[in-house]
């Protein structure tokens, strides 16, 4: 059921008996409609909501994976075949595992364990490479790595294991790209150094890379979303949380060096702010990023109206509750932004969904 408000319309996409919601990912399928992966933390399950419209007013709901305690983490694709993947962590037995969809509602799925050496695969996020096949980034907890799976078949059945960083604990809050040279790029935490690392993989299974700090400035780089392009081919942006200042922040690189420290914008400094970050890029090539308001238990959400944000607008789309965290941001075929979280309050999934590019006939400007 949706609840329509000034410049955005707001579903309960499940709000079962429990507590569902955690670990939420959105993307458009192949019909066009909106596809999440999240967490039922009551049942301990990986379900899946294949949206009825484009807002998401209903959907239906799938349980994918129940075998055990299964579902942190999820992030969610389009394969090859035109049905979704989903990455996640099994946290019963600290695996990696991967879902292939059967069909575009992914009523029914194929499951594999990907990678079962120690405990690992937590803050995946997943990609599909220029060759169609699945490349995934996740947290080695036994030997805080970053690690990447690069699946071998359109199904991720089985995959290639590679570590992509192991200086000091590394590797959480991962998200992963494809550049336009068709390789892969993580951006991650590095939990030892309080710091933003990006990793560019120099070949398709990221068994070569090239490591950089891209943020040092105090404790920063947890809530990693990395998007690429399309400005000029090489832009290159990532949202991500200040922990020392409590600030949303972007790393906003137009040229194709992307290293210097000017590309680092602070875009909310409120209070505490900026948890769960998720970057989209706009049809109009600009930046929209949904992000958690800590201090006061709200979703907000960010457009940039230029290409270095020096003109934004910021706003806030639900207040009702406790609601926000695990956000999730895409781009639907109406050119609307689209944002799957959780409502703490009551336990929900619910879905944001933009009847303008800024959201709110409201909206405040910086």
């Amino acid at each position: 059921m949706g609840i329509t408000r000034p410049g955005f319309v707001i579903s309960t996409v499940d709000g079962s008996t429990g507590n569902v919601g955690h670990h939420s990912s959105i993307t458009i399928g192949q019909d066009g409609l909106p596809v999440i992966a999240y967490y039922d933390f009551t049942n301990a399950d990986v379900k899946v909501a294949h949206c009825n419209d484009i807002a998401c007013t209903t959907s239906t709901v799938t349980t994918v994976d129940s075998a055990g305690a299964v579902g942190w983490f999820t992030a969610i694709v389009v394969g090859t075949y035109g049905f979704p993947i989903i990455s996640y962590y099994d946290v019963t037995n600290g695996n990696l595992k991967a879902a292939h969809c059967d069909n575009i509602a992914c009523t029914i799925a194929t499951v594999s364990t990907l990678d079962s050496t120690g405990d690992v695969g937590q803050h995946t996020s997943i990609a599909i490479g220029t060759d169609g096949l699945a490349i995934i980034s996740y947290y080695d907890v036994t030997n805080g790595d970053l690690k990447a799976a690069r699946c071998n078949d359109v199904i991720c059945s089985v995959a290639n294991l590679r570590t992509v960083d192991s200086a000091g604990d590394v590797g959480q809050y991962t998200s992963i790209a494809i550049l336009q040279t068709g390789l892969p790029i993580i951006s991650y935490y590095d939990v030892t150094n309080g710091n933003l690392k990006v990793a560019r993989c120099n070949n398709l299974d990221c068994s070569s890379n090239t490591v950089s700090v891209y943020d040092s400035t105090g404790d920063v780089g947890q809530y990693t979303s990395i998007a690429h392009g399309p400005m000029g081919g090489h832009a290159l942006f990532i949202s991500y949380y200040d922990v020392t200042n409590g600030d949303l922040k972007v790393f906003n690189c137009t040229g194709g060096a992307c290293v210097a420290i000017t590309d680092i914008l602070v875009l909310d400094s409120d209070e505490d702010v900026g948890k769960y970050t998720s970057i989209a890029i706009g049809t109009d090539g600009l930046l929209y990023i949904s992000y958690y308001d800590v201090t006061n238990g709200d979703l907000r959400a960010y457009h940039c109206r230029n290409s270095d944000c020096a003109f934004p607008t910021r706003f806030t789309l639900d207040s009702t509750g406790n609601v926000g965290q695990h956000t999730s941001t895409t781009i639907g075929v109406d050119g609307l932004p689209i944002i799957s979280y959780l409502d703490v309050t009551n336990g929900n999934l619910k879905v944001a969904h933009c009847a303008t590019p800024y959201c709110s006939l409201g909206a405040r400007n910086r």
